[in-house]
This record gives structure tokens, sequence and C-alpha cells, in this order.
């Protein structure tokens, strides 16, 4: 399922019937792609909003892919998309939640669990400037899996700014619930926070040096960090 700008976009709502999935099958890579070559654009300037309600999204039969990706290409989504009651699962070899080139992304009472990294953002630095304001309220992040070739990550932040994690429950994952660490230049992280979240049972094995979050600025920029 992709959405791209070959059409004008101008205030897009995209609504399932709760229960309806998105179960993709076969070589699919990316259950549901949201990206642009240019800017999303209207007569009147920038999009409004694209919205998506009630989709979940199983992987189930691919758990080596990427479930949600946001803004792969080289020019940043500049419209602000929001994710209402939205459910990432089971790319257990995988990623859950990938956001990359996007300026003003919200995700509201949505779960992203039993993925290889629940949640990735700014992995592909083209834009030093995006990911730009993301944000995750009242979500659920659980149960990242650990295998051959995934962390086992809550949350995996390389590259950003303006990101708040606010009465997220952050809980149950393999390794980490949260790890910032953009791990070179161009990469930096600036202004992120995670408030009045529920963080437990993360890296239940334990042991030194396993923490259930990490900020880890040895390899770049990192500034504006706060944990409340």
């Amino acid at each position: 399922f992709r959405i791209d700008d070959n059409t004008v976009l101008k205030a897009v709502n995209i609504e399932f019937e709760l229960g309806a999935k998105l179960l993709p099958t076969g070589a699919v890579t990316v259950a549901l792609l949201i990206e642009t070559t240019a800017e999303f654009t209207s007569a009147s300037g920038l999009n409004d909003f694209l919205n998506v309600r009630n989709m979940f999204i199983d992987g189930t039969n691919v758990p080596s892919a990427i479930g949600l990706q946001l803004g792969k290409r080289v020019s940043p989504i500049t419209a602000y998309i929001h994710f209402y009651n939205t459910t990432v699962a089971f790319f257990g070899q995988g990623v859950g939640i990938d956001i990359m080139h996007i300026v003003g992304c919200f995700f509201l009472e949505s779960y992203s669990y039993k993925n290889g990294i629940n949640v990735r953002i700014g992995n592909d630095v083209i834009d030093i400037t995006t990911p730009t304001v993301i944000r995750f309220d009242n979500c659920r992040i659980r149960e990242a899996k650990y295998s051959s070739g995934t962390t086992g990550v809550g949350v995996y932040v390389l590259n950003g700014y303006s990101i708040y994690f606010t009465n997220c429950v952050l809980e149950s994952n393999a390794h980490e619930a949260v790890i910032v660490r953009p791990p070179a230049p161009p990469n930096l992280v600036l202004d992120i926070v995670i408030a009045d979240c529920w963080v437990e049972n993360n890296y239940p094995t334990g042991g030194p040096g396993n923490y259930a979050i990490i900020y880890d600025g040895s390899g770049s920029e990192m500034s504006g960090i706060k944990s409340l």
C-alpha cells in the first residue's frame, strides 16, 4: 500500500473499520509506504493533513519487512500526518515504524509491538533537518524482539529534531526501551523529550552496561535531552 505525491493531496482521511488488517504477503518489503518526490502541495500551498485511523499492519507473513515507512525519498514530506489508533506488529526481524524524511508526524493512542525495532527515527540522513516535530502521545511501544540482525530496541533515534514521547508505555522490550545514538556527522539529535512515560522491564536479562534508556552522544552532536 503506497501513498505518494502523484496527485495533489489536501486534507486526506484514510479510515479503516475496527478490526480490519493490512496483511502483506510474498516479496513485500514495506507494508505501508508514504513518500514523496517533492513537497506535498496544493493550490493554496502546503498540504493540510493526512489522517490515518484504525489501521492494523500485521507482519506475520513478512517478518523481515518494514511495517510503516514515512518519507523515504530525498525531499521531505512537509504535510502534517496524524495516526490515530494505529497498530504495527509482528515484524519480528524487521522494523515496525520507520520515520525518515518528514516534518510533522503525530501518533495518538497507537501501538507498536513484537517488531525487531518497534520505532526507528532518522535512519537515512539525506537532509539533516528531518525528521522534525515527531510526537507519540498515549502510545504503547512494547515487546521488541531480539534475533540475528535486529536490536530488540523499543525506540532507536539516529537523527532528528523535536521528538516527543508523552504518556507512553515503554515496556518489556528485549533490549533498551530507548536508544538515542547519532552515529556520526552529519547525524545529530536536538531536543528529544520523554515525559510522563511508564518504563518497565526492558532488557530483562540485565547485567552491567544494560540500561532502560541510553543517550549516547559520543558519535555526533546531541543536545536538548530531557526525561521527565
